[in-house]
């Protein structure tokens, strides 16, 4: 049995507005629970990201199946490669997973030819379709899984499993495929950190899922947070870091500092066995759960690099989006960080259900005034089965890939707020303006940089990136508002 694993690309698209790369985890964990589970087959990874060698995998390798990994944002690209799998020499069974199968599975049936969705955490349900196909079973009934099935009379018909409980003990899942990605080949390209101490690193993942109720969340992880254990996350750390000679680690958890007691003793392990390596937090840190004890934790095991995502200033969205996050507290805690020597990024989105120019501005101000070294604007995207989305923006949950890219994070396609188009365009570009041109922030900014070079080739470029999507924004939104109108005549 041949398994070949693809991550799709929004990046190789001409429409690319700028993307980060990093070590694919789903598809590296997925690839690593079949290995452990069937003997004799062969599994192989493409990423997309950053090799565009799909054609050449199915013509060489000749899989059995293809597994697809796709975010909403890069769903207009599979019927396409959909299309080149299923007409491949090999005729492989075709599965797709990822964010976009978990919030809009039937949109895939209907634009592509796939054979199955994978919903929700896909190691166990992945595993299970493998088993079958191997078996010539028939898929249908596998919980977490969709099926395109043929019934009696030959007609394609949808059937789906039921739901897949979370797994609960993480301990028992094999560490990621490290071996079957090119990991040097990801220091070339732009990532999750751009202030990285060292070139070469790796994600990993200590938890899954959130106990928090963001209508915004697309909830692939689900909303019980499991945990890995503190010697289990060092084991993995202390392997990369011996076999890959890997110095540097980011994590990528929903919500890593749930448990002070669990972060503290990570910490603790990774003295006692004399690990010395870094962490960056591009994910996952909650600022108004944090306290001095924890942080001087993070920092004394090697953290430097601490992303908060405060979303909003205003107490009224932090209700409506059920965030909740102590903003005054978060201030505080963002400022601690400052202080101890930790690079600190922040997360905020523009653009909820009746947000009005006020609120918007005064996010903005809240991350001017804050000790936050770098800041990123989103807008505020609904993706399907949110509460969001099937509340604020009345859309179904399926879909059709078409116009999926619209979801891309940069992209400011929604606009559920109280503003014109043209006024939040203005917003998002004046919140960068404002945000970046305070020579306080860029001289502390410099003065906290590891890796001038990898600063100087990553994040100048970002910056401008940001800086002329958004421009291109409003001047889009500015001449669409004045071009005379087509008569209907």
């Amino acid at each position: 049995m041949k398994i070949l694993l693809v991550r799709t690309s929004y990046r190789l698209h001409e429409n690319y507005v700028y993307n980060r790369v990093s070590p694919p985890m789903g598809v590296m964990y997925l690839a690593s629970h079949v290995r452990s589970k069937f003997s004799g087959v062969e599994v192989k990874i493409v990423d997309l990201l950053i090799r565009d060698n799909f054609e050449l995998m199915l013509a060489e390798f000749k899989p059995d199946v293809v597994g697809f990994s796709t975010l909403t944002c890069e769903a207009f690209l599979l019927p396409g490669l959909v299309e080149r799998a299923k007409a491949s020499s090999a005729k492989p069974l075709v599965i797709v997973g990822g964010p976009h199968a978990t919030s809009s599975p039937l949109s895939i049936f209907a634009q592509t030819l796939a054979d199955a969705a994978v919903l929700g955490e896909g190691e166990i349900t992945f595993a299970e379709i493998i088993e079958r196909h191997i078996k010539k079973e028939p898929l249908e009934g596998i919980k977490g899984a969709i099926i395109k099935a043929v019934d009696k009379n030959g007609n394609f018909k949808i059937v789906r499993g039921g739901a897949r409980p979370p797994i609960d003990r993480l301990d028992d899942l094999s560490f990621p495929a490290w071996d079957l990605i090119e990991i040097d080949e990801y220091q070339k390209y732009f990532d999750m950190n751009i202030w990285h101490s060292e070139d070469r690193y790796m994600t990993i993942f200590t938890s899954r899922g959130c106990p928090y109720q963001c209508i915004y969340c697309h909830r692939i992880f689900g909303k019980r947070p499991r945990f890995r254990s503190a010697e289990n996350v060092v084991e993995e750390i202390e392997i990369v870091h011996k076999k890959y000679k890997i110095k540097e680690f980011q994590v990528i958890d929903d919500i890593y500092n749930l448990y002070p007691a669990r972060v503290i003793k990570i910490a603790q392990l990774l003295k006692e066995k004399n690990i010395k390596v870094l962490f960056s937090f591009p994910n996952g840190l909650r600022a108004d759960i944090l306290n001095e004890e924890t942080l001087r934790a993070m920092k004394e095991a090697g953290a430097y690099n601490l992303t908060f995502a405060i979303e909003s200033a205003s107490p009224r969205l932090q209700k409506l989006m059920r965030k909740g996050v102590d903003v005054e507290k978060a201030e505080k805690v963002i400022e601690m960080a400052e202080k101890m020597g930790f690079i600190v990024n922040g997360f905020f989105m523009l653009g909820f259900p009746g947000e009005t120019y006020f609120e918007m501005m005064g996010t903005v101000d809240f991350a001017v005034r804050s000790k936050l070294h770098h800041a990123l604007f989103f807008s505020v995207n609904p993706h399907g089965f949110t509460e969001l989305s099937e509340t604020f923006y009345k859309s179904k949950a399926d879909d059709a890939c078409e116009g999926s890219q619209k979801y891309h994070y940069f992209n400011r396609y929604f606009n559920l707020a109280n503003v014109s188009p043209i006024m939040f365009a203005y917003i998002m570009l004046y919140a960068n303006i404002r945000f970046y041109l305070s020579l306080r922030r860029v001289y502390s900014l410099l003065k906290i940089t590891p890796n001038y070079m990898k600063f100087l080739r990553q994040g100048i470029f970002f910056f401008f990136s940001i800086a002329y999507h958004n421009m291109a924004s409003l001047v889009k939104e500015v001449y669409t508002s004045i071009r005379p109108k087509k008569s209907r005549n």
